[in-house]
């Protein structure tokens, strides 16, 4: 049975909070959550991640939805450029769904990267993605570039 409940976000002091009512499916846990300039919410869950959209229709993100091009197992860590690219903190590194197109980052291909597994994202005021693992930071630019 679904349960019924209402997330929040606060956006910032002139828009303020936002509402999302929305009903789930029960032992449902959200690990991370972030907006987009779309008022598309993206969350990030034990078995993957979801979008919820403007009209309230979600849309789950799971190793069998993607076709594999996001890990199996729970997303931490989920942000966005407000735009067209989404981040994804995962367990087996770190993922990018850019418009339609999936890129995954990890020990194995960046090795900028101090671990696979991403705990934290966020965009600072230049553009920068910091990244959070559990063995250190590291920055992603607009460029491409990891360091």
């Amino acid at each position: 049975l679904p349960i019924f409940f209402t997330l929040a976000n606060f956006l910032n002091d002139i828009t303020g909070w936002s509402t999302y009512p929305s009903s789930i499916l029960p032992d449902y846990s959200i690990l991370s959550i972030t907006s987009d300039l779309s008022d598309n919410l993206w969350v990030g869950k034990r078995d993957g991640a979801a979008r919820l959209d403007r009209y309230r229709a979600w849309t789950y993100l799971t190793s069998g939805t993607t076709g594999g091009r996001l890990p199996q197992g729970p997303v931490r860590a989920v942000t966005t450029d407000l735009f067209s690219t989404r981040w994804f903190g995962t367990e087996h590194g770190l993922v990018r769904l850019r418009d339609t197109t999936w890129t995954t980052f990890n020990r194995s291909n960046t090795p900028e990267l101090p671990s696979d597994t991403v705990t934290a994202l966020s965009y600072d005021s230049f553009g920068n993605l910091w990244i959070g693992t559990a063995d250190g930071v590291c920055v992603h630019n607009e460029k491409g570039v990891f360091y």
